[in-house]
């Protein structure tokens, strides 16, 4: 993930802290259970297609979270409520703890991620059949990778329309360096400005001196 990483949390999620069962079974994805499903499906025949979606960020924007597993440990300052995120057993947990208050103590086992991690990611977890966002989420640091870079060449002339003078020029231009991938990668600026007759007859440099 580009740049630093800072952790919100949700204290009111901390007031939540029965202990459920750790029992649960991953539901197959619908693409194991029908061929024709998925990204796998479309691959054969479209692999360019294919191969630049698996380089974007919407590709591996959710899933399993042990896909997007991603360890943590701290404490939320404002709670005293101290959060520790980790894997066991090829399976990602979330435990929660408030010195002082038993009843605010208990672990959930995490079962999807959301967010690619490029601006941000959190995850899901169950409770009586109902998903809910984990208390802990990432934010990317927005002071990092924000700079668009561009290389172009441009292509200019200039033409008449009655007396005034017109400036017509194209430039396509590559953002080598760009904030995300979806940031902009090629653009094409096109300028169409009036060419203003000098204002300073003869050599400027004469004119300073």
């Amino acid at each position: 993930m580009a740049g630093l990483l800072s952790i919100v949390v949700w204290s009111a999620a901390a007031s939540a802290a029965q202990n459920p069962t750790a029992n649960h079974v991953m539901p197959a994805k619908v693409s194991e259970r029908d061929a024709s499903v998925g990204n796998q499906a479309c691959a054969g025949c479209h692999s360019a297609i294919y191969e630049s979606y698996q380089r974007s960020s919407m590709a591996h924007a959710s899933g399993p979270a042990i896909d997007g597993f991603m360890p943590a440990e701290f404490t939320h300052k404002d709670s005293g409520v101290h959060y520790r995120i980790y894997s066991e057993n090829g399976r990602v947990w979330l435990s929660f703890d408030r010195p002082g208050y038993p009843e605010v103590r208990g672990t959930r086992e995490l079962l999807y991620y959301i967010g690619s991690g490029r601006r941000g990611l959190t995850y899901l977890f169950e409770t009586d059949g109902f998903l809910f966002e984990s208390p802990v989420n990432w934010y990317a640091n927005k002071s990092g990778n924000m700079l668009t870079f561009p290389i172009g060449v441009s292509v200019a002339k200039v033409i008449k329309i009655g007396p005034l003078p017109i400036r017509l020029a194209i430039q396509p231009q590559y953002m080598p360096v760009h904030p995300n991938a979806f940031g902009q990668k090629w653009n094409i600026q096109v300028t169409v400005a009036p060419v203003i007759p000098k204002l300073i007859k003869g050599n400027v440099l004469e004119f300073l001196n």
